[in-house]
C-alpha cells in the first residue's frame, strides 16, 4: 500500500476512507468475513480468478490472497496487469486493448468454471 499510496484513481487515503465506510467498527478489519486474506483456512474455496493492477495500493494484498489460496490447494488464476491502475478495466474507450484483455480473461474463466 505504501509503494502505490498515490496511485491514479485509488490512493492509500481513499482506501482508508472506504474501509471506514465499509466496516461498522475498525476492529472488524481483523474479521476474515471482511478481510478474507486473514482467514485461518482457505482450502475448500472454489476456483478463483484474481487480478491486480501494478499501480494499485491493493496489489500486494491481492497477490498475497492468491498465493495463500494456491498454497491451500485452491485452483487460482492470478494475473498482475503491468502499467495499469485500479479501475482501469472499466476504461474501454481509453485503453481498449487492455480492457478487452481483462474482459476476455474473465469470460474465459467463467466458461471454464461452468463447462
Amino acid at each position: 500500500m505504501e509503494e502505490n499510496a498515490n496511485a491514479p484513481m485509488l490512493t492509500k487515503v481513499s482506501c482508508e476512507r472506504c474501509r471506514e465506510l465499509y466496516l461498522e467498527d475498525l476492529s472488524d478489519a481483523r474479521n476474515p468475513l471482511a478481510s478474507p486474506l486473514l482467514a485461518e483456512e482457505l482450502s475448500g474455496l472454489p476456483p478463483a480468478i484474481v487480478t491486480t493492477m501494478e499501480l494499485d495500493p491493493l496489489r500486494d494484498e491481492g497477490e498475497a490472497y492468491a498465493r495463500r489460496m494456491r498454497d491451500s490447494g485452491v485452483q487460482v488464476d492470478y494475473t498482475m496487469w503491468r502499467g495499469q491502475f485500479h479501475g482501469s478495466q472499466n476504461m474501454k474507450k481509453l485503453i481498449p486493448e487492455e480492457a478487452a484483455g481483462y474482459h476476455e480473461m474473465i469470460v474465459e474463466g467463467l466458461r471454464n468454471a461452468f463447462a
